[in-house]
């Protein structure tokens, strides 16, 4: 399977959980904890993914 759709889903699902969260601060719940967890994920999962880019570069780069 190709990691740039692994890394890709796996930022959508913590963007999307990032929404979800926010909406509920803004409704009034605690839940700032959340809203950084879900934030390093969004980082993560991005980091991940420019991660994978130059990893696949340099396979085309060494295969030519």
């Amino acid at each position: 399977m190709d990691l740039r759709k692994v890394f890709a889903i796996g930022t959508g699902l913590w963007i999307v959980a990032l929404i979800v969260v926010l909406i509920l601060l803004a409704v009034g719940y605690s839940v700032m904890p959340l809203v950084i967890m879900c934030v390093a994920g969004v980082i993560i999962g991005l980091l991940l993914l420019i991660w994978e880019y130059f990893d696949r570069w340099d396979y085309r780069r060494l295969g030519q």
